[in-house]
């Protein structure tokens, strides 16, 4: 008999109470039954959800029969349907040591190993996550959701890009078409800066619609930070990714309107861009904002520098976390690249400030916070991190910038979170002894969004707005 998991079937149909099935089989409780009426008796206590009785038949069963194939697949479904993962997973495992060819007790074995890999990537645990993932995957390697999860991990959560790209490969190997993985692996390229992989991958992609126009996306993103010269007429035949199908490309969406907006500013007001002379860099690193003053000229305290971007991106939240988020291990990479002598302006805090995923909902779902205390603990992690990885001379803290008009509206509510995050910003910053970039008060009108003309579209400044800021911040 093969133990299973209750259907909906199972548990509508007319269920005997505990005490009748207890009746039924008093057998398996004066030490007489078999096998196979210790397993009948689990399976009815299962579909009622009389998960205690469940235990003690088992109990009662593999103290009897300890090799019990089903006994042990019966256990890791009762472990499982407790969230108890991990017993559930090595009850499996000894069912189908005893029975290799048990496949009911495989497919259990991989439901309880994703659910245990699931809770694991939820409590941060990311190297033991990916360890359960990686043995699902060697006992299916088909599967490309459990591969995409590993390449998600290796990339954002451990910084482990290379480990990325060699299993996204594995996935487009196997499914051509899937655009996802074109889209991670060309965020992979993107991170790394590598302009030479990115453009290997935006040809190979263009037999798949949707994953190449992600990729292409992600490579204007990338040439735009790299190349003072970029047009956005450079990518040819780059729309917007309707298809419903795929929410998960609306980021993409944001940067192509984004980026092509910047060029074809750059395009229209090239004046503002020129010097004779070759210009020192002043480095950028963080949140999409950078790109609003890449490769503009700026003068900071005397000195005029030509700004170089480098993206990316993610919330502060994560930056500050113990482990490995790809924010922070670029962080340190290009700030130890970077030279220490160039200035060096670092901008994250607006996604941790937006409506959805951030501050406020956070805020929201537990109104006794104490709103400072909480932002503060993050921000001097934030300092703290800055002082440790970064070794230039000269390093600023940018603000968050006001909203737009038409988010300002939307959400007046995010307008006080936005001013208390930028005043411990600020506050924090100075105590670290690094400069301050207000991109707020500089900008802000008395309704509390941005003065006109200072976005480029509903989320970033437009560039000269954000040459206002810095030069004023820094005079």
């Amino acid at each position: 008999m093969i133990f299973a998991t209750p259907t909906a079937a199972d548990r509508f149909a007319p269920q005997l109470p505990v005490d009748k099935i207890k009746a039924e089989h008093m057998n398996c409780f004066n030490g007489t039954a078999s096998e196979g009426d210790y397993i009948t008796c689990a399976q009815q206590f299962l579909n009622i959800q009389a998960y205690s009785e469940m235990r003690n038949v088992l109990k009662l069963l593999l103290d009897r029969f300890p090799d019990s194939i089903d006994g042990w697949n019966a256990l890791g479904v009762l472990e499982h349907q407790c969230e108890n993962f991990e017993a559930a997973v090595t009850a499996l495992k000894k069912s189908i040591k005893l029975e290799p060819k048990n496949d009911k007790a495989k497919n259990n074995l991989k439901s309880s190993q994703l659910s245990l890999a699931n809770a694991l990537r939820e409590s941060r645990d990311f190297e033991a996550a990916i360890k359960i993932y990686q043995e699902i995957s060697d006992n299916d390697p088909s599967d490309i959701y459990i591969l995409h999860n590993i390449a998600t991990i290796s990339h954002m959560q451990l910084s482990q890009f290379e480990a990325a790209i060699k299993t996204l490969k594995k996935v487009i190997q196997q499914q051509p078409a899937e655009p996802h993985a074109w889209l991670s692996l060309a965020n992979c390229y993107m991170d790394m800066h590598d302009s030479e992989n990115m453009a290997r991958l935006e040809h190979k992609s263009k037999k798949y619609k949707i994953a190449h126009d992600a990729v292409a996306t992600l490579q204007a993103v990338l040439q735009f930070q790299v190349d003072p010269d970029f047009k956005m007429s450079q990518i040819d035949d780059l729309p917007l990714i309707q298809d419903e199908t795929f929410k998960a490309f609306q980021a993409n969406n944001i940067f192509r309107e984004f980026v092509e907006k910047l060029s074809n500013f750059k395009q229209n007001n090239l004046a503002a861009y020129k010097r004779e002379e070759e210009l020192p860099p002043c480095n950028f690193m963080g949140d999409s904002h950078v790109l609003s003053a890449a490769h503009l000229p700026l003068n900071i305290g005397g000195t005029t520098y030509r700004a170089t971007p480098y993206l990316h991106g993610g919330k502060l939240f994560n930056l500050v976390q113990p482990c490995r988020y790809r924010s922070k291990h670029l962080l340190e990479t290009w700030a130890s690249k970077l030279d220490k002598d160039a200035p060096l302006i670092i901008n994250y805090g607006e996604i941790d400030c937006r409506a959805e995923g951030g501050y406020l909902s956070h805020f929201e779902k537990n109104p006794d916070t104490d709103q400072d205390a909480f932002m503060r603990e993050h921000i001097q992690a934030y300092m703290k991190l800055v002082k440790d990885v970064c070794p230039q001379k000269e390093i600023y803290i940018a603000s968050t910038p006001p909203l737009s008009p038409t988010n300002a509206e939307e959400h007046a509510n995010l307008i006080p979170v936005i001013e208390l995050f930028n005043r411990i910003l600020k506050e924090e910053a100075g105590k670290a002894g690094l400069g301050y970039i207000n991109l707020y008060d500089t900008l802000v009108t008395e309704k509390g969004a941005g003065e006109e003309g200072a976005h480029i579209d509903r989320i970033h400044l437009a560039p000269l707005a954000y040459q206002k800021a810095v030069e004023k911040s820094t005079s």
